[in-house]
């Protein structure tokens, strides 16, 4: 039988315990993809640290360098928006930024609501007076 071309010399070896479940996965996959059971666990390994590497190390070719239409990059428009956010944030700027309208509509919320807990403090009151009274 010939050996791949490309392949390197394989020295390690690592023993794994696998659920029973898990076993008849693997060897269910191993057969959709015409692969033996170590090529198979290899090459899924291989592809776990390819994701692993990527998210931690980011290639100029990922979307998070590339640029909108605009000439703009995604990257630093979102950690600018981020940045801008937390300093909202921290400065309690978010409180502050209303416009009159909104001002507005909510005094005449806090003053409609004030109404609404003075007639029920009244009728409290009322009744209270009547509990009393029949003591």
């Amino acid at each position: 039988m010939a050996k791949k071309r490309n392949e390197e010399k394989r020295d390690k070896f690592i023993k794994i315990m696998l659920t029973t479940e898990e076993y008849k996965k693997i060897d269910r996959y191993t057969k959709l993809e015409f692969q033996n059971k170590s090529e198979f666990i290899r090459t899924a390994i291989v592809n776990r640290i390819r994701e692993i590497d990527r998210s931690i190390l980011p290639r100029k070719e990922d979307r998070m360098y590339t640029r909108n239409q605009d000439g703009s990059k995604i990257r630093k428009e979102l950690l600018g928006e981020m940045r801008n956010t937390f300093k909202e944030h921290e400065s309690k700027d978010y409180l502050i930024k209303m416009d009159e309208k909104e001002l507005k509509e909510r005094k005449e919320a806090l003053e409609k609501r004030k109404e609404e807990l003075e007639e029920e403090i009244e009728i409290l009151k009322k009744y209270n007076k009547k509990m009393e009274e029949e003591r």
